[in-house]
């Protein structure tokens, strides 16, 4: 599990907010999970043929959450219930754990009949209170019911006064009667296992009341099983101990998910007593796990107490056995019990069983693929050190494995014996994507010093070069350093490579345009097949920037394809390619499936631990939602983005998600949330040349906060920009922009000059709906809305419906402005409760002008005449007239009845 990247940020809140949680989450859990099997349970129950409904499981995995539940919903639906809990004490005393249904003296030496009869007595009443309603029983630990109390419930249930809702430890001897009772025809066996990654997110997110970052919810997967109690236990611990944190509202883990004190205690109880050799077993495998049973049997004591330590394990659940390539491997059943192995196994043991397992391993020839990195683990474990060509070899597995902290152990170690240039690199790359970047400058300067062949060089620039343009946000630094080392390259497949960097740097400094024709060049006439593939992906960005998405598409996925051939390249994750391909799908107007690309990279990332290319596929994902018309999705994905630039020291994506989720927070009507994030972004290091579509921040911020004409202002720079640099996508989503904050004209004539810059889906509807804006026209607003809702665009769909109910009402046709209207509202059903300006005032009888709406929206806020008036200038006068026309349109007595108005 990973540490805490330096100078990764600490919530200062979280004491107190940590203090309340813990109570909370101490107290209860939500059930997730188990809604198939919660509705069975509740076909059961109304079926008077089932009398006994049995959860069964392993430890932990949640029977008794969900007794409890489908208990509290027979409750809710009119059955009288009761609870009975078994235990190893009441079972030495017979009927105790029934006296409390029972009306009548119980304990040692009361007469079952008499017990039987009492509780009969007492069932029939609550059943004839609850109008025929079975009394349903919980009994927690059914195998632990002591005979006695058995056949009275048993006898209950043959009078059918009661319903049996027992749990059951899997593997737990049963007594014949037990036996009868649960596995008979009027039975319902409930097998209630580990949760997957998808239920155990889901837990996650609403135990702890907020998203929590997918790589700490992997962590946690991975730690767990999916075992709910063993998830709430290292969530707890991890809020306890600070190694789970919540910054900008996600939760991430800081440092290592230990075993809390409470689970390694469990498992302690049943290592006690333990006979040597299985103890000898356990030890071997919590050093080393995966082994196979030959390993075991020859390095763990003699083969016939091992064989048969091996057998008593797995029976024991403390081991489980699989098949890999016809190969039987042993591995630890649960992680949790690694944990309490290594800290109740002495040093010198670990140390000792590390060595010989290493010795053992390169006897045999280190065959397997994985085995340097096995032998090198071992041997830095049990002696700090080993061989430094081993560890250089093992460092260049965990990097084609996109194992960042084994890199940068095995490379960091073989550093240690001198200068390795491919170390150093290695190293360097690891530590820049870990967001190390100090340490990653010392590295990267250590393998420029050692470097012994032109290739190491070129490898070296490619991560200095992203490092300074992502990491220090020095993008003319960064064209220095790719320039400067190209100018000395003489192998023609390496000088390609470094000019596709070249592409790549440009694009990613704003200047698609510059960088469209060296991709398009290289992309197709590369002198290596590494050049090819860096080539491609700057040529899919600069194509879907400069307004050909349709042949972005193809190359992003051509070159994703040569990549995964190809293999690792440094500091670039094969997912990157992807990003590209989400990119042009949203601008063809493709968004769902743009979605599903992109979470489906997000997923391949995540489990590659690839921060930067999880971090741009989230930001992607979050503006996907936003032109879906999803701002609180789009809000999640931009705060799962942020927790990453924080977290790994981004500076300059940061700067850009800061913008996005300023956009998602106005359109949730946040102003204040808005330029909160904007603030943060004015705190961070400048880019010589922002990406156009930062400005929507800034804008609807402004529209947010009632201030329209800035707002146009704002959008009309940032439309220049984008225009010198070529960044037709850009342009494009601005100019539709600006017609939506009520500058239509303007927005409209350009779109339509750009139509000849390439097409697409969206773009066409951009300027359908640009067009349909500045000529009023209702027909030509519902040709766009048809065209939004195509593409699922629904909250341009829901503006452009709710415009042309307007133009239908400003004509005298009051059905077919109803009837948009009506459409309007279906579209935002799907909107996550955004507000625009478009959106205001449907239901007015009388519509507002343009300028009516400005002042209306400001005055909204509290602002006094005169200073609308300065700020849209106009005389006072005038604001003053234009005041009065809104009163008498939307039917209100004056200011203050403005906002309830213009949000009805």
């Amino acid at each position: 599990m990973r540490t805490r990247p330096a100078g990764a940020p600490q919530d200062p809140t979280r004491g107190a907010d940590a203090s309340f949680l813990l109570r909370t989450l101490a107290a209860h859990w939500p059930l997730v999970g188990r809604q198939a099997e919660l509705e069975v349970a509740m076909d059961a129950l109304a079926d008077p043929r089932v009398r006994v409904n049995v959860a069964v499981g392993l430890p932990g995995t949640g029977k008794t959450r969900f007794a409890e539940e489908v208990l509290a919903l027979a409750g809710g639906r009119g059955h009288p219930v009761a609870r009975v809990t078994a235990s190893p004490g009441s079972r030495e005393v017979p009927l105790s754990a029934l006296a409390h249904l029972a009306p009548a003296p119980a304990g040692t030496g009361a007469d079952p009949l008499q017990v039987h009869r009492a509780a009969a007595a007492h069932a029939r009443q609550r059943v004839r209170a609850a109008q025929g309603r079975r009394l349903v029983v919980l009994v927690d630990d059914l195998h632990l019911l002591d005979a006695a109390s058995l056949a009275v419930l048993t006898r209950l249930l043959d009078d059918g006064l009661a319903f049996v809702l027992g749990t059951v430890r899997s593997g737990e001897p049963r007594d014949p009667a037990l036996q009868a009772l649960v596995h008979g025809d009027s039975a319902l066996l409930t097998e209630i296992g580990d949760l997957g990654r998808a239920a155990s997110r889901t837990l996650l997110h609403l135990a702890l009341r907020g998203p929590v970052e997918a790589g700490t919810v992997e962590d946690l997967w991975a730690a767990s099983l999916g075992n709910p109690f063993y998830l709430r236990e290292l969530v707890l611990h991890g809020i306890r101990t600070g190694s789970l944190v919540q910054t900008a509202g996600v939760w991430r883990a800081t440092g290592r998910l230990a075993a809390p004190a409470r689970l390694t205690e469990l498992m302690r109880l049943r290592l006690d007593g333990m006979p040597a050799a299985e103890r000898a077993v356990l030890d071997l495998l919590a050093v080393q796990d995966g082994l196979s049973p030959d390993d075991v049997l020859a390095l763990a004591g003699t083969p016939d107490h091992v064989g048969a330590a091996l057998e008593s394990l797995e029976r024991s659940g403390l081991i489980r056995s699989e098949l890999q390539q016809r190969r039987v491997v042993l591995h630890l059943a649960h992680p949790v019990y690694a944990d309490t192995l290594r800290a109740t196994t002495s040093e010198l043991t670990a140390r000792r069983l590390g060595t010989a397992l290493a010795r053992r391993i390169q006897a045999l020839g280190a065959r397997r693929p994985d085995d340097p990195v096995r032998v090198a683990g071992l041997l830095l474990d049990a002696t700090g050190t080993a061989d430094p060509h081993l560890l250089l070899e093992a460092a260049r597995l965990a990097r084609a494995a996109h194992d960042l902290d084994g890199v940068a152990r095995f490379a960091g170690a073989a550093l240690a014996h001198g200068d390795l240039g491919e170390a150093a690199l290695l190293l360097g790359g690891a530590l820049y994507e870990l967001g190390r970047f100090a340490e990653a400058d010392d590295a990267l300067l250590r393998a420029q010093r050692t470097s012994t062949s032109e290739a190491q060089t070129v490898d070296m620039v490619q991560v200095r070069a992203r490092l300074l343009l992502f990491g220090r946000v020095q993008p003319d630094d960064a064209l220095d350093v790719v320039r400067s080392a190209a100018a000395g390259v003489r192998g023609p497949g390496l000088a390609d490579e470094l000019r596709a960097l070249e592409a790549a740097v440009l694009v990613q400094a704003g200047r698609p345009g510059d960088a469209l024709p060296l991709a398009q060049e290289l992309s197709s006439a590369a002198r290596s097949p590494r050049a090819a593939v860096l080539a491609g992906l700057a040529h899919a960005a600069a194509l879907t920037l400069t307004g050909d998405p349709a042949a972005a598409l193809a190359q992003a996925r051509r070159g994703y394809a040569e990549h995964q051939r190809l293999g690792d390249l440094p500091a670039l994750h094969p997912s990157l390619h992807q990003a590209e391909e989400v990119l042009a799908l949203q601008e063809a107007g493709r968004l769902a499936a743009a979605r599903e690309v992109g979470e489906r990279a997000y997923a391949g990332a995540t489990a590659d631990r690839a921060p930067f290319a999880r971090l741009r596929l989230a930001r992607l994902l979050g503006r996907g939602a936003v032109l879906e018309g999803a701002p609180r999705t789009a809000l999640r994905w931009y705060l799962e983005a942020l927790s990453l630039c924080r977290a790994y020291g981004f500076d300059g994506p940061r700067r850009v998600v800061l913008d996005h989720l300023a956009v998602a927070h106005a359109l949730l009507g946040d102003p204040r949330a808005a330029e909160a994030a904007l603030a943060e972004r004015d705190s961070l290091p400048t880019q010589l040349q922002p990406y156009p579509e930062q400005a929507l921040g800034s804008a609807w911020a402004s529209a947010a906060a009632a201030d329209l004409p800035g707002a146009r202002r704002t959008v009309e720079l940032a439309v220049a920009c984008a225009a010198r640099t070529g960044d037709v996508s850009s342009e494009r989503r601005l100019l539709h922009d600006l017609a939506r904050l009520g500058a239509p004209a303007e927005a409209a004539t350009r779109l339509l000059e750009l139509q000849s810059r390439g097409d697409s889906a969206l773009a066409t509807a951009y300027l359908l709906s640009a067009t349909a804006l500045q000529s009023r026209s209702a027909p030509a607003l519902r040709e766009a809305a048809e065209a939004f809702e195509e593409l699922g665009a629904r909250l341009y769909a829901a503006e452009a419906w709710t415009s042309a109910g307007v133009e239908h009402r400003r004509a005298g046709q009051p059905r077919e402005a109803a009837w948009a209207v009506t459409r309007a509202a279906r579209a935002l059903e799907h909107c996550e409760g955004a507000r625009t300006p478009l959106l205001l005032v449907a239901d007015s009888h009388v519509p507002l002008t343009a300028r009516e709406r400005e002042v209306a929206l400001l005055a909204a806020r509290g602002r006094p005449s005169r200073e609308i008036a300065e700020q849209l200038c106009l005389s006072v006068r005038t604001v003053d007239n234009h005041l009065q026309n809104v009163y008498g349109k939307l039917g209100i007595k004056g200011r203050a009845d403005i906002g309830a108005a213009l949000a009805r």
